[in-house]
């Protein structure tokens, strides 16, 4: 059993999606519905998606989109700022999107397709409006560079010299809103959703290809043993921060997450499933 995934499997059920159905003969393109726990197996940022893609539903609903913005900006901190208290989308944000809008209205043109043009046109000068109000550092934006047409028609800026500078000039900035790569495992809704996690390496191990389970049992067993030192070396501590926090901590409850970290890398991880969610996609394309 991996550490922390000792959980009631029927708490794991939720929405349910589909997966590609490997057991149907004859049908190369046959789907099933799975539960949240399949799901998970196929894509361990399922439970992270969900999340998201309730925050998208509930500000449609209620035409707040604060807490959607709060959520985006833990998982792209390089494309908001905080600016009041509350999470805003800055101008990394509006000039990736601007970008994309811009290449979408040249396709559009090619293709002499005067209804997307159309449509483009709208998205772009939106886009740009709101690139000039945002707060943050006006970056260099390609589409926009170099004494462009384009450049001159919205009156865009070029990026300052400190913009070269600075943290915000990396490919991983525009392509990600990140400033470093992460594991899905690191994503920061684990980290204020532990139980997530542990319903996420449960599902791995009880959906997932015998390899991945190898990988994770010969992982777990180290993981075991070096928890059982510390939990020696540290049990002073923990009877500390019992007293302080009036409950129970166990050992293995504190630094079972430190460890997946550093101990699960390349194991379970499966970038190429993860894929961003459609409401999400469609919220930053069109």
């Amino acid at each position: 059993m991996i550490v922390g995934a000792a959980l009631n499997h029927a708490n794991s059920h939720g929405t349910n999606v589909l997966i590609k159905d490997n057991t149907a003969s004859g049908k190369a393109d046959a789907w099933k519905e799975a539960m949240a726990s399949e799901a998970r197996a196929v894509n361990p940022l399922h439970d992270v998606n969900s999340s998201r893609n309730q925050l998208i539903q509930d500000a449609v609903k209620t035409d707040d989109w604060s807490e959607y913005n709060e959520y985006q900006a833990k998982q792209h901190p390089a494309w908001y700022n905080t600016e009041n208290g509350e999470a805003v989308k800055n101008k990394e944000y509006w000039a990736e999107l601007a970008e994309s809008r811009a290449e979408a209205l040249k396709q559009a043109e090619a293709e002499n397709d005067q209804e997307d043009i159309k449509t483009w046109e709208s998205a772009l000068e939106s886009a740009v409006e709101n690139l000039k109000k945002a707060p943050g550092e006006m970056p260099h934006i390609p589409v926009f560079a170099n004494g462009s047409k384009l450049a001159e028609k919205y009156d865009i800026e070029p990026a300052s010299d400190s913009w070269f500078d600075s943290k915000y000039n990396d490919p991983l900035v525009s392509s990600q809103g990140k400033f470093s790569n992460n594991a899905w495992y690191n994503n920061p809704y684990f980290e204020e959703n532990p139980e997530s996690l542990e319903k996420t390496l449960a599902a791995v191990e009880e959906h997932g290809s015998s390899e991945q389970i190898e990988k994770a049992n010969e992982v777990n067993k180290e993981l075991l043993a070096r928890m059982d030192e510390e939990e020696a070396e540290k049990e002073n501590d923990v009877e500390t921060a019992e007293s302080q926090a009036g409950e129970t901590v166990s050992i293995r409850d504190l630094q079972t997450n430190n460890h997946l970290q550093q101990a699960l890398q390349g194991a379970l991880a499966s970038d190429d499933k993860l894929d961003m969610s459609v409401q999400d996609y469609l919220l930053q394309n069109l």
